[in-house]
């Protein structure tokens, strides 16, 4: 006896013609209905085998797909890591930059200190007639401790610093020329002829 889900492979179909006779043939059967037919034949143990086989297959699939997905997950992550890093290292760049400055500032503050107790010494031993390069000085050292502690908020070049204390060290070095104001200056851009 045929499967009944296959349908029944010895049943005719009626065919109507124009002159009303009508004739029977066996359906047409498609590829479909031939596999589902020699499937029906195969022993349960061999079904039970296909159907583990498909089962495995497919999960094999999904294992790639979830593979696939998980690399492309990674990747992603490691460009983010990278990126962080990146910027990880420029702030602590900066960082460094920021405890190098405040060195350098502690440094020339200690410096002013001495030169103020140098100025006192002096002051004790100059004769009366230099109080006014006295006070030009005093000016000076004024207007570059002032200048010292606008260092954190404006950005002044190594070079620049240097040429400043460099200034104030000959004029007290040489108290009988007359005094110069250090006055910051900036570089101009070079001009561009066209």
């Amino acid at each position: 006896m045929p499967d009944e889900r296959i349908g029944n492979t010895t049943e005719h179909h009626p065919l109507y013609t124009s002159g009303g006779t009508v004739t029977t043939d066996p359906p047409l059967r498609s590829s479909e209905d031939i596999e589902l037919q020699s499937l029906a034949r195969l022993p349960y143990s061999m079904r039970r085998a296909y159907a583990w086989l498909g089962l495995l297959t497919g999960l094999s699939v999904v294992s790639l797909g979830l593979l696939a997905g998980f690399t492309i997950s990674l990747r992603q992550e490691n460009k983010q890591l990278q990126q962080q890093l990146a910027s990880l290292n420029a702030y602590k760049a900066q960082i460094d930059q920021v405890n190098t400055l405040e060195t350098r500032i502690t440094t020339l503050e200690a410096q002013s200190a001495g030169i103020n107790q140098n100025i006192g010494v002096i002051r004790q031993q100059v004769p009366k007639d230099l109080p006014t390069q006295l006070k030009n000085i005093q000016g000076n050292i004024a207007s570059m401790q002032s200048n010292l502690q606008r260092v954190e908020s404006n950005t002044v070049t190594r070079q620049q610093m240097e040429q400043r204390i460099q200034q104030a060290l000959q004029t007290l070095n040489n108290p009988t020329t007359p005094s110069v104001r250090v006055i910051p200056t900036t570089p101009k851009p070079p001009s561009v002829k066209r």
